[in-house]
């Protein structure tokens, strides 16, 4: 459910329902089965026409109960800051530059000893292209250091270690450079009617992997099939 409080700031709130399996044991098999609802609630300003901010506090809720033990956790609760800035918004291209901040606040086993706040954040940016209104490409780069994900992956004497950019760029002792956290995507639709979306995050991990997220959004095909035939084509619009 969304509501629009002024011409400029909206809020958000959506529910859920979580549930979540795990094995007691690695040996036999034996599992905890919990489920909690929750709520994820956000706010969206728009201070100018190309540039847009939002906060949200996702897994807002109750503990989570297992069976049979009736232990309980938290829920994984984050909160994201992030924005949007269009640099150019034509016929032919738009552009959009999305930067993301997150940082769990509740239900992690432990806190980031020994390191700063600024670090246990995890830092995203993202780069989409649209050509025509039709054809989305997006790159991003993503780092969590926490859970040693994405970032400057460098080779060390013990195994590969990740390093933000800023570590990057004050550290020397950071070895030989093996990849870079680089997320990548690619999509095709007509503008709400439909969209198919392909995207992949494998390199954001140390172990060879095949991470890809295929989505389809399917709201009106027929209605945006009788626009093209009307001859409404996007980039005359």
């Amino acid at each position: 459910m969304a509501i629009l409080l002024t011409g400029q700031l909206g809020v958000g709130i959506g529910l859920k329902v979580a549930h979540n399996t795990y094995s007691v044991t690695w040996l036999e098999r034996e599992f905890e089965e919990g489920t909690a609802g929750a709520a994820d609630v956000a706010l969206l300003y728009r201070p100018l026409s190309r540039i847009s901010i939002g906060a949200a506090l996702d897994n807002l809720g109750p503990r989570i109960v297992y069976s049979p033990s009736h232990d309980t956790a938290e829920l994984p609760r984050l909160v994201r800051l992030g924005g949007c800035w269009t640099p150019i918004d034509g016929r032919v291209v738009c552009l959009h530059v999305m930067p993301e901040l997150t940082k769990v606040i509740a239900g992690v086993s432990a806190d980031t000893a020994g390191r700063s706040f600024w670090k246990d954040v995890r830092k995203a940016l993202g780069v989409e292209a649209t050509a025509f209104s039709l054809v989305s490409l997006r790159l991003g780069y993503f780092e969590d250091l926490t859970n040693q994900r994405g970032g400057f992956v460098y080779k060390r004497a013990w195994g590969n270690e990740h390093f933000g950019l800023w570590d990057v760029i004050m550290r020397r002792d950071r070895g030989r450079l093996d990849h870079v956290g680089i997320c990548w995507g690619f999509g095709i639709g007509y503008k709400n009617y439909f969209r198919f979306d392909v995207s992949s995050d494998a390199a954001i991990y140390d172990f060879p992997t095949q991470n890809w997220k295929l989505s389809l959004v399917a709201n009106d095909i027929a209605g945006g099939i009788r626009e093209l035939r009307q001859g409404h084509v996007p980039w005359e619009e």
